[in-house]
């Protein structure tokens, strides 16, 4: 025998259905809201604080998708070499995950300090090249850039550099979902 439902049973299931709706349709606001928030920032529109409040001023079913958006666009940047995602992540206001947080920015830091260095020491590598071939002054300014294998040498140098911020936004991200 077929089971009918009763008017009351289908009224409940379309009220769930449309709940369900209308928390995907919040989600999708807040991570519109979070992924806007980023970019402004990064772009120079915002500052951390105005950033940090135009998240704050989510509604409360869209807090944690803007904040999760927000954080996967500064983590994008920043595999992406953007420097001033750095700043943009330690503005998120993420009180609940303070400690993945800071670990993530150590790591950041730490790939472009390492970043750093090897440009450091490529230039250095150039110049002792050019004073051996009899070349030098004041004029005369190393350019890592120029190499031919740069990329590769980066990729090399700065692999677990980018493994570890992998790692940590990984984590962080964890924690904010």
């Amino acid at each position: 025998m077929a089971l009918i439902k009763s008017s009351l049973e289908i009224a409940l299931e379309r009220a769930e259905a449309m709940m369900g709706r209308a928390e995907d349709t919040a989600k999708e606001e807040g991570r519109k809201h979070g992924q806007a928030a980023a970019r402004r920032f990064l772009s120079g529109d915002v500052d951390g604080a105005a950033m940090a409040e135009l998240l704050a001023a989510r509604p409360e079913e869209q807090r944690r998708p803007a904040l999760a958006a927000a954080l996967e666009h500064f983590v994008e940047a920043l595999l992406n070499g953007d420097d001033l995602a750095v700043d943009g992540l330690a503005a998120l206001p993420l009180d609940r995950a303070k400690d993945k947080l800071a670990a993530l920015i150590t790591a950041a830091r730490g790939r472009f300090q390492a970043a750093g260095q090897l440009y450091a020491d490529l230039a250095a590598v150039m110049a002792d090249d050019l004073a051996r071939m009899g070349i030098g002054g004041s004029a005369v300014l190393p350019n890592p850039l120029s190499l031919p294998d740069l990329e590769l040498r980066t990729q090399k140098a700065l692999a677990p550099h980018l493994q570890a911020v992998q790692e940590a936004a990984q984590a962080l991200q964890r924690a904010v979902a």
